[in-house]
């Protein structure tokens, strides 16, 4: 994800989402040497690209902050109900996809991240049990500090949790989508960070250098948490489709103190963690589909895939992670855009569909640009609906993506 307002969330769905309604069911290529007389041309409906599954958001950040209106006073909950109509209302965009964030939650002391960004944890770090060579403390925790048992141990419902905000703006959108008797909706159980007392810096914005900031140790703890959690809000009459534990773990940009979550993974960690979140899904009797991707653009993702099946890491008990296993047993690839050419992400729909996979491109967020550099987005400027236009013809249209999905 990259440095930008949930202020722009709504302007920048309703200018772009607007311009490419029409493209929503299955999408038919226009072949190269179709006939053509003037302005007339011919279409060979039988050439499909894919079935389009939709277009949709990111709950973070914006839904935190849109979330807590009802809060700030009595018209605020009429106005919250108003932006989600027009994004997935069936008055409004009617966007159909959504992608929940579960947050690590970042040490308490710490003030580098506003509080819209800084995504609630769900478990509280309690006591130290080690110390790590650089100095670090590692916690653990017990089954009572998780944010949804209450003093007397009986279980809390969600809106008592401290994610209640997040989590109204996805029960709205599966109630608009579900209980309204529509078909369309999906959703996405994803992770931008470990919580911070897993995390090596004990920072939940990256790791020292940027580099990796889980130790291998806590990789079980990692998983045990993100299925924890995806348990007691499926306990909770939440839909969740999809796991997807990492964001644009590839990328060297997350470091300690920075302004919003993000954890750097290798390709061997990624598939380790995989790995151990299938054996875990099985061993609490879940099946549910996991993705590999969601990484920065399309030339990290296809760099992260080709190394990620060339894993093959050994436990030391007879028992190994295999990378070709873990990451084609994966029910969708996903990448984002930030920079793409046509090219690489065709590379990546020839590369899912040789596999038999769905792709996404799962996360975008153009600003345009303003006289003063800065990114920000610019309502007199029509610079961010043609980003948008011309990445959803490239992804779309060329890269043959089955969902398309804002920030």
């Amino acid at each position: 994800m990259r440095k930008v307002s949930w202020k722009r969330a709504t302007a920048l769905v309703s200018c772009t989402a607007m311009l490419a309604a029409t493209t929503v069911g299955g999408l038919a290529a226009l072949p190269a040497g179709a006939a053509s007389t003037g302005n007339v041309y011919t279409v060979d409906l039988d050439k499909q690209l894919q079935e389009f599954d939709g277009w949709g958001l990111s709950l973070s950040w914006w839904a935190t902050e849109v979330g807590d209106w009802t809060r700030v006073g009595s018209t605020g909950k009429e106005k919250r109900e108003e932006v989600l109509e027009a994004l997935y209302g069936k008055s409004g965009l009617n966007l159909n996809i959504a992608r929940y964030n579960v947050g690590g939650g970042d040490d308490p002391t710490h003030k580098h991240m506003s509080d819209d960004r800084n995504t609630p944890g769900w478990r509280a770090a309690t006591k130290v049990t080690k110390e790590d060579a650089s100095g670090h403390d590692y916690v653990e925790t017990t089954l009572d500090d998780y944010a949804w048992v209450g003093e007397n141990g009986e279980t809390l419902g969600w809106e008592e949790t401290p994610d209640h905000r997040q989590l109204w703006a996805l029960d709205w959108i599966q109630k608009e989508h579900g209980e309204a008797g529509q078909n369309d909706y999906i959703s996405e159980f994803y992770s931008n960070s470990p919580p911070w007392w897993m995390t090596m810096s004990g920072c939940t914005s990256g790791g020292e250098g940027a580099g990796q900031n889980l130790d291998y140790s806590n990789n079980q703890a990692f998983v045990d948490y993100f299925l924890d959690v995806y348990e007691y809000l499926v306990s909770q009459g939440f839909i969740l489709e999809n796991l997807q534990p990492f964001n644009e773990s590839g990328s060297y940009y997350w470091g300690v103190n920075g302004d919003q979550e993000g954890c750097y993974f290798s390709p061997e960690q990624k598939v380790i963690v995989l790995d151990l979140l299938k054996k875990e899904m099985e061993e609490r009797g879940l099946d549910v589909p996991y993705n590999w991707g969601d990484e920065t653009n399309d030339e990290v993702a296809y760099d992260q895939y080709s190394k990620g099946i060339g894993v093959n890491y050994d436990y030391g008990d007879e028992t190994s992670a295999v990378g070709s296993e873990v990451v084609r047993g994966a029910d969708r690839y996903t990448y984002h855009i930030y920079s793409y050419d046509r090219s690489g992400v065709q590379k990546l729909y020839r590369t899912a569909k040789a596999d038999g996979k769905e792709i996404y491109m799962s996360e975008i967020c153009w600003s345009g640009s303003t006289d003063d550099g800065e990114n920000e987005y610019d309502p007199y400027s029509m610079d961010t609906g043609f980003q948008y236009t011309q990445s959803i013809i490239e992804t779309v249209k060329h890269g043959g993506v089955d969902a398309y999905v804002f920030w």
